[in-house]
């Protein structure tokens, strides 16, 4: 009889540890499942953040690119007004951002130890042909054949660029590079077309002057424009632009 209630009581103490074993692991689970609750909460919400930080960098471009346009549409009507005033002897042109030096500068910086093939190839077809923020965009969605396809350049190579600026600590930097509009001059040396860094230095000056004889709140001041003006540009515009641009606005010459 002994031996019977003995055997009872350690298959109770082990029935025990058995359910003791078993509250421990409901204990663990649960507390497992109140850590995932709350990792997945904050998932959450670092989506939601993620979601708003992407519609308020969505609405700075589109902000960004309306101003953009805008400072494009003056400039273009101050081009127009020159080339309607001096077209004989100059001819302006304006190109929507086309020149951005700070984006070139901080490609080469992001590539270097890249050791891609022709890395300044590269970061010269980048700044030329592929926008700062379409660069952001193509390196996020790791969509390497796009800018293969852009630069028409290797696969395998654009798929090592965009994993490494991917990595770069300055990718995002790149969207706060404005592009610039580029302004090309050309001035008629007879009937003969040429670009303002194949002129003389008279010719130059008289190439830029149509640039400030403009309306304006502020004076015009001229220090001695005689010595570097081309004499026909004198004779045939600029004294007939002084006479009228006197009425809206004070010049002195020196």
């Amino acid at each position: 009889r002994a031996e019977t209630e003995n055997a009872k009581y350690y298959q109770l103490r082990q029935e025990q540890q058995t359910v003791n074993e078993s509250l421990k692991r409901e204990d663990t689970l649960k507390n497992q499942i109140e850590h995932l609750e709350r990792m997945e909460a904050e998932l959450e919400r670092f989506l939601l953040d993620e979601q708003q930080l992407f519609e308020s960098r969505r609405s700075a471009r589109e902000s960004l690119q309306r101003i953009s346009d805008q400072i494009y549409r003056l400039r273009l009507q101050e081009v127009d007004q020159i080339n309607s005033q001096h077209s004989e002897v100059i001819l302006l042109t304006l190109e929507q951002g086309a020149r951005s030096p700070g984006y070139r500068e901080k490609l080469s910086a992001m590539l270097q130890g890249s050791r891609l093939r022709n890395q300044e190839d590269v970061v010269r077809d980048l700044a030329q042909k592929v926008r700062p923020s379409d660069l952001v965009d193509i390196c996020e969605a790791g969509d390497s054949k796009r800018l293969a396809d852009l630069l028409d350049r290797d696969l395998g190579q654009m798929a090592r660029l965009v994993a490494h600026l991917l990595d770069s600590a300055m990718l995002y930097d790149l969207e706060g590079v404005i592009d610039e509009d580029r302004l090309e001059i050309t001035m008629y040396d007879g009937d003969v077309p040429k670009p303002v860094g194949q002129l003389s230095k008279g010719q130059m000056a008289t190439a830029l002057l149509p640039l400030i004889l403009r309306p304006a709140e502020s004076p015009l001041v001229f220090d001695q424009p005689e010595d570097d003006l081309d004499n026909r540009f004198i004779f045939t515009t600029l004294v007939e632009c002084v006479r009228e641009l006197k009425t809206r606005r004070q010049i002195i010459f020196v």
